[in-house]
């Protein structure tokens, strides 16, 4: 059944007595305040609203189908707007729960759309942050915990991208939602002395880029430098590129680095030899090994990588021989920035395993040797099981019970006759 006056609200709904307009990177959306049921909360959260306390505050946390929280977050944020206008007044404010009117699911979290207050995981603990439903499902652990000050009344499709958004492993949206502005449309509440000088100071509309990722830890408010910014953003874009080609196979670890004690040595004279430059550079340490590339019909690409058992050696080598002449030719080395051995055992179906280097372990070594000495014990294990299984059918021939042997019928016929004549002569005696 509908009253006269509210035509599309039904009875059961709470009554309408405020509205607030956020204008959002993803669209605009209306919230319909409960300024009747819930006054201290509806006039916290308009005041808020109106000297502009959420401008440029971001969607931090956003499960599916479950609640998308947004305010400032931090040790500056949270607070009141009692606290805002008197630092000396209590810093959050007491809940406005309902349970006569949640029993007539008037003011419950059963719906998509419901705005209630986020608080600090205790009772009475209420500043200024909130959270929107984002499901339809019933959410009544909720209702007696979170107080209930609002609905969704225009702008649901930017409810459900924000329901849909990637999120990360902490429920971050992986591209920004934010809240650009906020715009009071109805305000039944006088304003409370001290509010003026706030509303004069209040920040400018913020208006960011849709496709902005987050890159900063700490509070959303956090100042970062514009070089800083490309440079976060730039690292953050290759990471995803290197993760992707992890997905599709075409590198065998996002996480992957070249070693740090190869050289990488161009510009060669196509007549030197491995021996000779392995002599040169062995100079400064101990060479693990010194190949140059060649093609297919033996002729050098002038180009070689130089592996040295320490880094150390490695780097006094960078230093030592970059512009050197050798055999007439002025080289060039530098640092090896190739992963060929890796990639090639990858290939080879050790994937995930095998010489890989990556950024937070040093292991690579100690996996290739057990993983040598494992390739090399595989066929004396093999003999070993075959000889085994040998053996084991051995015994068992032998166990077997002997079979009895086949007699002709001749002898079976001797064997009774014999008998007989036993029995003949043992009952003569007895007679």
């Amino acid at each position: 059944s509908y009253s006269f006056c509210t035509l599309l609200v039904p009875q059961n709904m709470c009554e309408v007595g405020g509205s607030v307009l956020l204008e959002t990177s993803r669209g605009d959306i209306v919230i319909d305040l409960y300024t009747k049921d819930c006054p201290k909360t509806c006039e916290n959260f308009i005041k808020l609203c109106k000297i502009k306390y959420y401008n440029g505050c971001l969607f931090h946390h956003v499960e599916k189908d479950f609640i998308a929280e947004t305010g400032r977050v931090g040790e500056s944020g949270g607070s009141s707007i009692w606290h805002q206008i008197d630092p000396s007044a209590k810093k959050y404010f007491d809940d406005e729960l309902r349970p006569q009117q949640r029993r007539k699911k008037r003011l419950s979290h059963n719906r998509r759309g419901i705005v209630s207050m986020v608080n600090k995981g205790r009772s009475n603990t209420n500043g200024s942050q909130f959270f929107i439903q984002l499901g339809d499902r019933e959410l009544d652990f909720l209702n007696e915990k979170h107080t209930i000050f609002g609905h969704v009344a225009e702008g649901l499709h930017v409810i459900e991208m924000l329901n849909n958004s990637f999120v990360d492993s902490n429920h971050r949206p992986v591209r920004r939602f934010a809240i650009h502005h906020t715009s009071v449309i109805e305000d039944p509440f006088e304003d409370p002395p001290g509010l003026a000088p706030l509303l004069r100071n209040s920040p400018e509309p913020v208006i960011e880029s849709d496709n902005e990722a987050y890159v900063s830890s700490g509070s959303e408010s956090e100042d970062v430098d514009g070089d800083l910014l490309k440079e976060l953003l730039s690292a953050r874009q290759a990471k995803s590129h290197e993760v992707m080609l992890e997905m599709v196979d075409d590198i065998a670890d996002a996480d992957m680095v070249p070693p740090k004690n190869v050289l990488f040595v161009c510009r060669l004279n196509p007549l030197t030899e491995d021996q000779d430059l392995e002599m040169i550079f062995s100079r400064f340490g101990k060479v693990e090994s010194c190949e140059i590339l060649r093609a297919r019909d033996g002729t050098s690409l002038q180009y070689a990588f130089v592996e040295f058992e320490s880094v150390k050696s490695c780097e006094m080598a960078y230093i030592k021989m970059e512009n050197v002449r050798i055999d007439d030719r002025r080289i060039h080395v530098d640092f090896s920035q190739s992963v060929p051995r890796f990639y090639c055992s990858w290939m080879k179906g050790e994937k995930g395993a095998v010489r890989m280097r990556r950024k937070d372990d040093d292991v690579g070594d100690q996996q290739v040797k057990r993983r040598k000495e494992s390739s090399e014990r595989q066929p004396y294990r093999r003999d070993r099981e075959r000889s085994r299984d040998r053996e084991r059918d051995g015994r068992v021939r032998d166990d077997r019970p002997p079979q009895r042997e086949r007699r002709s019928r001749d002898s079976r016929h001797e064997d009774h006759h014999r008998r007989d004549r036993r029995y003949d002569s043992s009952r003569d005696k007895r007679r």
